[in-house]
């Protein structure tokens, strides 16, 4: 999910609705189109690039990734489809997981040192 917050997507000061587009496209390039989605975080975030205030400029966004060559199927996998797709997966896969029997896994993830440390308590749940 592409965040807009402007210090991901340029240099202080620099953060335009073009900017986003080139780290979507950037994104797109990495995974593919059918992986990237607009993931604002206009609720989480003190400023926003240029031309890019709020979800009534995505029009904005569109346009430029429109004249870039993005079609209306890339762009509504953009906009929600390529999410929409990935979670009827994981529904999918949790409702099998389920039907197995399978319980959650408390365990945590050992080379991401900003988590907590493990609790052998919680091992086993």
């Amino acid at each position: 999910m592409v965040n807009f917050a402007p210090y991901f997507v340029a240099a202080k000061g620099e953060a335009t609705v073009e900017k986003v587009a080139d780290h979507v496209e950037m994104i797109a390039k990495v995974a593919g189109k059918k992986h990237v989605g607009i993931g604002s975080d206009f609720d989480g975030i003190e400023s926003t690039p240029a031309g890019l205030e709020d979800v009534s400029k995505y029009p904005n966004l569109f346009a430029i990734l429109i004249k870039r060559g993005w079609t209306i199927e890339d762009l509504s996998g953009l906009a929600g489809g390529n999410f929409l797709r990935v979670f009827e997966g994981v529904e999918r896969v949790a409702r099998e997981m389920r039907a197995e029997g399978a319980k959650p896994s408390m365990m945590l993830y050992s080379k991401r040192p900003d988590l907590p440390v493990e609790r052998p308590e919680m091992r086993d749940l």
